[in-house]
């Protein structure tokens, strides 16, 4: 009987980070854009919760990050379900854990 083998190792393309990895990115730099409308007062408290109103729909925000607007969408699902920010429509999110959000976004590249 032989014993099993480890399989490699992901290896990345050229270079590139795997997609998990591209990922991330993708979230980080989204939580980096929330928090930048936050910090410069594009956002408002109601009721004790934290919103910001994003300018342009998504598909200016994805140009603007550099993203697809499909990977917007990953990126904002991820946030949601890490309990960090909800989306109200297409303009509006609301920031569930600045703390959180702050240090993830502090990560984007």
């Amino acid at each position: 009987m032989s014993t099993p083998q480890k399989s490699p190792a992901p290896v990345s393309n050229h270079g590139q980070p795997s997609n998990g990895t591209k990922h991330q990115e993708h979230v980080e730099k989204l939580a980096a854009f929330i928090q930048h409308h936050h910090n410069k007062g594009d956002g408002k408290a109601i009721d004790g919760r934290h919103f910001i109103e994003v300018k342009g729909n998504d598909k200016h925000v994805a140009e603007h990050l550099g993203i697809s607007t499909h990977d917007l969408e990953l990126s904002y699902a991820t946030l949601a379900k890490e309990g960090l920010v909800k989306r109200h429509g297409e303009s509006r999110v609301e920031i569930l854990n600045k703390a959180r959000l702050s240090d993830l976004a502090k990560r984007a590249r």
